[in-house]
């Protein structure tokens, strides 16, 4: 005869040996499932407490360097505070300036044309360039009309359908030296100097260079304004080609003074040296109105 299975007793679970072993599982799952989270944890507090271990043993071998009763460095003396006028002054000094701009120029090759300065770039008006006409240009009919058919027959050539997106392309990808300085940034749209805070007794002022010159001239003014003793700060410039080998240059830089109360007392720079002939007049018209010059740069 076949023997039936026992059947268990309704709720043979409920045993001790049961309710024993289903809390050993999940006393176990719990436990590694907080190692997970806690492990981490506990490595960054352990990092902490090297970190601040290590810093408190560092604090206690370098005490001396670190204790307020150390040599400060000390103050400047009367040479070197001289030094620092030449390159930021206590007070504007536009002459100063305005004779450190001439000569940066006449050193560059550059023609001097005028210096605008004021407090806020945005109250720097721009110059009115003369309209001149260059004889150079002027061409009589027989000419303009064979310059004319010259010009139409490029142009049919140039009109092309493959001569059009060769020359599109070209002008592209690769641009001249010329176009870019032709066609640079505005000046206004430039990043000004970083803004300093309220409470700095440096305060800027900002002025508009107009030079006739050629690019190379354009290159070795703006090292020379890199050169100066006085600090200035270029924010750009722009150039426009002109007729001749010469174009119509802009350069927009910030100059500095240096406004501190204590040092109301410092000597004052020594006085300019008295200008040569021809140092500061270039053309007949600077020599009518070089004595105006000064006059034009407007103090804050």
């Amino acid at each position: 005869m076949d023997r039936k299975p026992r059947r268990r007793p309704w709720g043979w679970w409920k045993s001790g040996k049961t309710l024993f072993w289903i809390w050993l599982g999940g006393s176990l799952a719990i436990g590694l499932t907080s190692l997970a989270f806690l492990y981490p944890t506990d490595l960054n507090l352990k990092r902490l407490e090297n970190q601040r271990v290590q810093a408190e043993g560092y604090l206690s071998d370098h005490q001396e360097v670190l204790a307020a009763e150390e040599e400060q460095p000390s103050a400047p003396d009367e040479d070197e505070l001289m030094l620092m006028q030449q390159q930021i002054p206590l007070q504007p000094q536009p002459a100063r300036l305005l004779a450190e701009i001439h000569a940066a120029v006449n050193r560059s090759g550059g023609n001097w044309v005028e210096l605008r300065t004021e407090s806020d770039p945005s109250k720097l008006t721009l110059l009115e360039w003369p309209t001149e006409t260059s004889p150079q240009t002027a061409v009589d009919e027989d000419e303009q009309d064979s310059v004319e058919e010259e010009e139409t027959r490029d142009l049919d050539e140039t009109m092309k359908p493959d001569a059009v997106e060769e020359e599109v392309t070209e002008e592209e990808t690769a641009p001249t030296a010329e176009s870019s300085a032709a066609h640079p940034r505005s000046i206004e749209q430039q990043d000004l100097v970083p803004t300093l805070p309220k409470d700095s007794s440096i305060k800027p002022l900002w002025a508009d260079l107009y030079v006739e010159a050629s690019q190379q001239e354009m290159e070795s003014l703006l090292y020379e304004l890199e050169q100066l003793e006085r600090l200035v700060a270029v924010q750009g410039w722009d150039f426009e080609e002109g007729n001749g080998e010469r174009g119509r240059l802009r350069i927009r830089f910030a100059w500095f003074s240096y406004q501190d109360p204590r040092l109301a007392g410092l000597a004052e720079l020594s006085p300019l040296p008295p200008l040569q002939n021809g140092e500061m007049e270039t053309d007949e018209k600077e020599k009518r109105d070089g004595e105006d010059r000064e006059a034009e740069i407007t103090l804050p």
